[in-house]
């Protein structure tokens, strides 16, 4: 299995997340960066449903450093979609905070075309 991946759908970089797999993200950001596709701060869905529950404070800090590396690239825009268990939708909400705090809008789903579908509504 990949560990990470990414697509680009209608405008929007959807970021697939499996179990082990942000050692990978920078490299993954790369390459739908240089994907003849992608366009500058195009909307960003990182989709955590396949992300392991043991995921520390450290960890999510990281990723989102990671990630504010390339606003510029991908936009001060992002959907998490995330599982509605307790567990894994605090993981999701502990990111939105600290996307938040640097200053990303960030909206969380358990469903991945409404998540679509508001990073399509806004300008």
């Amino acid at each position: 299995m990949v560990a990470i991946a990414y697509e680009i759908e209608d405008g929007v970089l959807i970021l697939r997340v499996a179990t082990g797999g942000y050692p990978f993200l920078r490299d993954a950001l790369l390459s739908a960066k240089s994907d003849p596709m992608s366009r500058p701060e195009m909307p960003l869905l990182v989709d955590l449903r396949g992300e392991p529950v043991g995921v520390h404070y450290e960890d999510v800090r990281w990723r989102v450093e990671i990630l504010k590396e390339m606003r510029q690239q991908f936009g001060p825009r992002w959907a998490i979609a995330t599982d509605a268990g307790p567990v894994r939708a605090g993981v999701g909400r502990m990111f939105a905070v600290f996307s938040e705090s640097e200053g990303l809008e960030v909206g969380l789903f358990a469903d991945e075309a409404a998540a679509l579908t508001w990073l399509r509504a806004q300008p």
